[in-house]
């Protein structure tokens, strides 16, 4: 039968080895960044304020703009066109304060 020592030590080890596995993988911040600031320059981001059970898109001008998720994915977010930015404003989600505009 193993010492007690024996048996903390690879408990011990065997909880780091989850632990690394459980730790949220991300990327590189280089590559994170780069297509921020260059999708950034051409639109506005728009977020729901309150969490939302599901994805709806908001017609403007004609164009259906579909959400995505944020990274918690609770909240939509909106990618809106520059040019359709004040069309977009004028919507009744907007108006009420359902949607926001997405501070930087």
């Amino acid at each position: 039968m193993p010492s007690k020592d024996t048996d903390a030590a690879e408990l011990a080890e065997l909880e780091a080895e989850i632990a690394k596995l459980d730790a949220p993988k991300t990327p590189a911040p280089e590559a994170k960044k780069a297509p921020a600031k260059k999708s950034n320059s051409n639109s506005v981001l728009f977020i729901s304020t309150d969490p939302e059970p599901q994805r709806f898109s908001i017609q403007v001008a004609g164009d259906f703009i579909r959400p995505t998720r944020d990274p918690k994915g609770l909240y939509n977010v909106w990618r809106v066109p520059n040019d359709l930015v004040k069309r977009f404003e004028l919507h009744h989600h907007v108006a009420r304060g359902r949607i926001i505009r997405k501070k930087d």
